[in-house]
């Protein structure tokens, strides 16, 4: 199996889940306050360090949403097991039956993750490959 094909198979399989169960808004989630930098010698509007400030910032803002969205999936697989199994702790004779399902919804999470963890990965050799062309 080639990594094109896998990589096919991996998108269809996520458009599948997220069809069946579309990804959720998070409203509830904490927003981090963003501090006021302190006044320093800011450089001159326009210039090369401006524009690498403002870069860095906006680079530092989308790599924490994208780790939060990471840590939210995590989170929301995790619960998804727990509750089946919390729904099997009266009746642990059907765990058996239950296994394909908890299978399938570990097996979503860890898709969902990597793909998530390879975005995140991406973003980062991104940012180095522009500051080394500064």
């Amino acid at each position: 199996m080639t990594l094109e094909a896998l990589e096919k198979f991996v998108d269809g399989f996520l458009a599948q889940v997220d069809q069946a169960r579309p990804e959720p808004k998070y409203l509830d989630a904490p927003v981090e306050a963003e501090a006021e930098p302190a006044e320093e010698a800011a450089p001159a509007e326009g210039s090369v360090e401006a524009e690498a400030a403002r870069a860095a910032v906006n680079h530092d803002k989308e790599l924490r949403k994208a780790i939060s969205a990471m840590e939210m999936t995590f989170n929301s697989g995790v619960a998804n097991l727990k509750k089946v199994l919390d729904e099997l702790k009266d009746t642990p004779n059907q765990l058996a039956g239950r296994a394909p399902s908890l299978t399938s919804t570990l097996s979503s999470t860890e898709m969902k993750l990597k793909k998530d963890v390879l975005g995140l990965k991406r973003k980062l050799m991104d940012i180095a490959q522009k500051k080394d062309e500064l």
